[in-house]
């Protein structure tokens, strides 16, 4: 087959992104990155990508950590890939009318009992440079909706005018917690019915709306150690 012709069928694949983080030492020398692969991915091999990526390491040992790339990427993509769901193939539209939900639903029943998602509470916690940004949010378990984190991300941050490198950085996250809520899907809480009020009270605004915080150089500082302690006690 030709060029053309992979690329055209690896394009008609499903998209079933798996979030990877690597975390890895050499030498001293300590890479630290998130991004997520695509477990339909037949073009590329983890040792191609991580040759690349080190490509741009200004460092002589850059090469070592290409198999421990390559490495990293299989053991995640094995440990998660049975938790990530195919991305919807939409526009990242969202649509939803609980309208169009009750002419579903059987003579008798109701829309609070009949009908609900089982959501997660995603929570950021996470800084580019000097600027801090702390929020959560529910976010569905399964594919409900037609729409990515991804897609979120970029409505989310451009909404805190924020955008940049925290757009791969929330979905990412996103993407990460979901993934541990469905491996954990077990000793998940009974899902909560579709709520008959959309708005929650007033005394929960406080851990329901995001915080945007500039840091100060001591405090970028100190966040950075408190990182690299938590990742060395990790490793």
């Amino acid at each position: 087959l030709s060029t053309d012709d992979l690329l055209k069928r690896m394009a008609e694949l499903p998209v079933r992104l798996v979030p990877i983080r690597l975390d890895l030492e050499v030498e001293g020398i300590i890479l630290r990155d998130a991004f997520t692969w695509n477990l339909n991915e037949s073009l590329m091999t983890p040792e191609y990508f991580a040759h690349q990526l080190c490509q741009d390491f200004d460092t002589p040992i850059s090469a070592q950590f290409i198999p421990l790339i390559a490495e990293s990427i299989r053991k995640q993509v094995q440990e998660y890939g049975h938790a990530v769901e195919e991305d919807c193939p939409g526009d990242g539209v969202l649509e939803f009318n609980i309208d169009d939900v009750k002419e579903e639903l059987a003579p008798g029943d109701h829309a609070e009992e009949s009908y609900g998602d089982m959501r997660i509470v995603v929570k950021l916690d996470m800084h580019v440079g000097p600027l801090h940004l702390k929020d959560q949010f529910e976010w569905p378990l399964f594919n409900t909706y037609d729409i990515t984190p991804e897609v979120f991300s970029r409505r989310y941050c451009t909404e805190l005018g924020i955008a940049g490198e925290f757009i791969p950085i929330v979905a990412h996250a996103i993407r990460e917690q979901v993934v541990n809520a469905r491996m954990n899907f077990g000793e998940a809480e009974i899902p909560p019915f579709f709520r008959q009020r959309p708005l929650r009270g007033q005394e929960d605004d406080d851990i329901w709306e995001p915080e945007l915080r500039q840091l100060s150089q001591q405090e970028v500082d100190q966040l950075m150690k408190e990182e690299e302690r938590q990742s060395r006690y990790m490793i």
